[in-house]
């Protein structure tokens, strides 16, 4: 068992909270779907050379980037589809299979997104979930279950959910036109508004505004 500091965590593990350093293991390695590993890219790429993190945001990787993914089947019609090796140790070469960090052996790639990335094996990554006791079990995403049941409690807000079949289906341009749409919306209200006698707000109040439709797309953004 080892210390490892990462650069980068996928959204894959999101729901295990880690940190930038972690315990690491490099013997007995279990090869199950779900197991969290940290690696080391070697190649660089030009296209499809990006890595969701946990946080949304998306960075590009490049050769010698330590990150945190997850071992995984994928099957994709523009990416790249893979499958679970049957069985990792470190220094193993396996491949990243898409920006939300799935790792595995790629079967087939895109030609205009070229050949994934390369990631060698450093170890997996160690949770401590006994109080006290420094013994260390290997993390999996999906140890929690997520709960169909549970009540979604917008606070009256609508919520749009946006989902497609595969890669480049289109779903950003329709999130982009619904936006525009509601921009047009609320410009044309504006207009009705003064047409009928209503009076524009002083300058301080819309920069009061701007900055809190920042504060909130940002905010919203890193949660």
């Amino acid at each position: 068992m080892k210390t490892v500091v990462v650069d980068k965590i996928a959204s894959i593990t999101q729901a295990l909270s880690l940190k930038h350093e972690l315990r690491v293991e490099t013997a007995n390695i279990p090869c199950e779907e779900g197991v969290v590993l940290v690696c080391e890219i070697l190649n660089n790429k030009s296209t499809y050379n990006t890595l969701e993190l946990t946080s949304g945001r998306m960075a590009k990787l490049a050769k010698g980037d330590i990150i945190v993914g997850a071992l995984g089947h994928r099957q994709a019609l523009f990416g790249y589809s893979g499958h679970l090796p049957k069985s990792v140790q470190e220094g193993d070469i396996i491949q990243v299979l898409n920006i939300g960090g799935v790792l595995g052996v790629v079967d087939s790639v895109n030609p205009e997104k070229g050949r994934p990335f390369d990631a060698r094996v450093i170890g997996v990554v160690l949770q401590f979930p006994y109080l006290g006791e420094r013994i260390g079990v290997p993390a999996r995403v999906g140890y929690k279950r997520l709960d169909p049941n549970v009540a979604v409690n917008s606070h009256g807000v609508p919520v749009v959910a946006l989902a497609g079949t595969c890669m480049e289906a289109g779903k950003t341009a329709a999130a982009c036109a619904i936006v525009a749409r509601m921009q047009q919306d609320e410009e044309r209200h504006a207009a009705q508004a003064q047409a009928a006698g209503a009076a524009p707000l002083p300058p301080p109040a819309r920069w009061l505004m701007r900055a809190a439709a920042r504060v909130m797309t940002t905010t919203a953004h890193y949660i």
